[in-house]
């Protein structure tokens, strides 16, 4: 990814708030969703520490998106507002088991990744992350297409899962880009001068100026473009 136009971080997702549904959550004006209700773990009273990243947690604090031990179905990502989607990255853990009961007894990188990206309800492109090599809990997964994407649907599997459909994903600090590369000064310009009233939007002004998602190319906009083309 080039650009991150809208994220979503969960820190409302903590232990505290166990139990938010998760079928309809939008956060940033990204729309995450999957069957189930949210889990992070049980604060800092109860150990072993539900970990599924293995990086240094704080038990009291920690957010992130996990449906409550698993669901037999995908986790979409899709822009709020319907927006075109050219890239998405996330960190990666999920809720297997490591057998080490003593240690961090879940977050198992022997687990694997499936995703498919859509276009309506056609399947774009899919594959598999980790099915044939090791995926570590903790590493940032990205996916990117210059043709764009209406929505991602990834989910966690694992050998010998029961039932064999199940999979229990765990994802944190979601940026997704939704224009199909950075931002030049060109188009800064533009976008500067449609918000000012100087110039009319076209089709193509509204799919890659239109960062906020309104109803047209307005001044917060222009000023996020300016910022990125200038590496601000």
């Amino acid at each position: 990814m080039t650009v991150i136009d809208r994220s979503a971080t969960f820190d409302g997702l903590d232990y505290t708030h166990n139990g938010t549904p998760l079928s309809d959550y939008t956060e940033g004006l990204l729309f995450i969703s999957t069957d189930g209700d949210s889990t992070a773990g049980w604060g800092p009273a109860v150990q072993p520490f539900f970990n599924p990243f293995h990086l240094p947690i704080d038990p009291a604090t920690q957010a992130f998106f996990f449906a409550d031990w698993g669901n037999t179905a995908w986790v979409t990502i899709r822009a709020a507002d319907t927006r075109k989607v050219f890239g998405v990255e996330f960190l990666y853990g999920n809720g297997w088991t490591t057998g080490d009961i003593y240690g961090v007894p879940w977050g198992n990188s022997s687990a694997w990744v499936d995703w498919q990206t859509m276009a309506g309800s056609t399947v774009v492109s899919s594959g598999q992350i980790g099915a044939e090599q090791t995926l570590a809990v903790g590493t940032v997964i990205g996916f990117y297409d210059p043709a764009g994407f209406d929505q991602l649907m990834v989910r966690c599997k694992a050998a010998n899962s029961s039932p064999p459909d199940f999979q229990e994903l765990a994802i944190d600090d979601v940026h997704v880009q939704l224009s199909a590369g950075p931002y030049t000064p060109a188009e800064a310009l533009r976008a500067l001068e449609i918000a000012a009233g100087l110039e009319s939007a076209t089709p193509n002004d509204m799919l890659r100026l239109n960062v906020t998602g309104a109803l047209a190319v307005e001044a917060d906009d222009a000023i996020w473009i300016l910022r990125k083309a200038m590496a601000l």
